[in-house]
This record gives C-alpha cells, sequence and structure tokens, in this order.
C-alpha cells in the first residue's frame, strides 16, 4: 500500500472506531427499559456547502421524547471540523441539551485525535442515561412533551432554544 492510501486507511479507521463506540453506546441504550426505540446512523452526505459525515445515537421513551447524541465531521481544502452536540427531540423540534467546542485539526494525525476526543465527549454524558431512565412512568398530560422533558432534565442542563 502506498504512502496516500495509507493515510486513507487511518482515516477510515478512526471512523470505524468512533462509529464502533456509537454502536456499543446504542446497544447500552437499548438495554434500558425505559428507553423503546434506539436509532444509530452513520451518513456521508453531499450538501451544497460540501461533504459531511453524520453519526448519531437516537433514544427515544415512551413520551415520544428522546435524546440524540450528535457527532458531524465536514472538511475543506484547509481543515477538517468536527461538531458534537447531544440534542433533545420533542414534539416541537429539538433543543441542545450538551454543546462541545467545535475542534478542527490539519493534518491527518490531528484529525484521529480529535474525532476520538470528540467521540469520548459525547460518550461521557451518561447523566443523560438518567434523564431517560426518570422518564418511566411519565404521564401523557395536555403538558407538551417538550415541557414535561425539560421540567425533568438535570440540574445544570443548559437547554438553548436551538430547533433544527
Amino acid at each position: 500500500m502506498d504512502s496516500e492510501s495509507k493515510k486513507v486507511s487511518n482515516i477510515l479507521e478512526a471512523i470505524a472506531a468512533s462509529n464502533e463506540e456509537l454502536i456499543k453506546f446504542a446497544i447500552k441504550l437499548r438495554a434500558l427499559s425505559e428507553v423503546d426505540e434506539v436509532y444509530h446512523r452513520l451518513d456521508c452526505r453531499n450538501y451544497q456547502t460540501g461533504p459531511v459525515l453524520e453519526m448519531y445515537v437516537d433514544a427515544f421513551h415512551q413520551s415520544e421524547v428522546g435524546i440524540c447524541w450528535w457527532l458531524e465531521v465536514r472538511w475543506n481544502e484547509a481543515e477538517w471540523i468536527i461538531d458534537s452536540s447531544v440534542q433533545l427531540n420533542h414534539d416541537e423540534g429539538q433543543d441542545s441539551i450538551r454543546d462541545f467546542p467545535l475542534r478542527t485539526a490539519r493534518t491527518i494525525e490531528e484529525f484521529i485525535v480529535q474525532l476520538e476526543g470528540a467521540t469520548l465527549d459525547l460518550l461521557s454524558c451518561t447523566d443523560l442515561i438518567e434523564l431517560l431512565e426518570s422518564w418511566a412512568g411519565c404521564p401523557g398530560q395536555a403538558q407538551s412533551r417538550r415541557h414535561r422533558a425539560l421540567d425533568m432534565a438535570p440540574a445544570g442542563t443548559s437547554l438553548q432554544g436551538m430547533n433544527r
């Protein structure tokens, strides 16, 4: 294998490693009795703004409120850009629960380190699993699912009104 092919191989291995960690996380979430549905996905899309790699895990409770652990990789001629966050999904859209600083890299080696760090950031949000567990027995009242979920969010959770 030539040196350029080896570099591409290193990138693919790093993406696969992050994806495997998210798959393990999805399996952990599926084991929770309070969680009805869990989705994991990895997509590589070509938007008008350029190519984007998207990885996420969505976990939904019976109340139809869910949490999304999201990781996005973009690149341009100058750098790699890694964006990760945790979103609360509800009937009114999405609210950001945790936003992590954008990570950038100018070399493949830096990209691999930053991708691993962004993945670990997401997986460190284990307190949000407790939020899913706290939804057990949440009554279906007239109050919106979003407001019930926000009322039950752990102390210190930052919710910015960010709808996607």
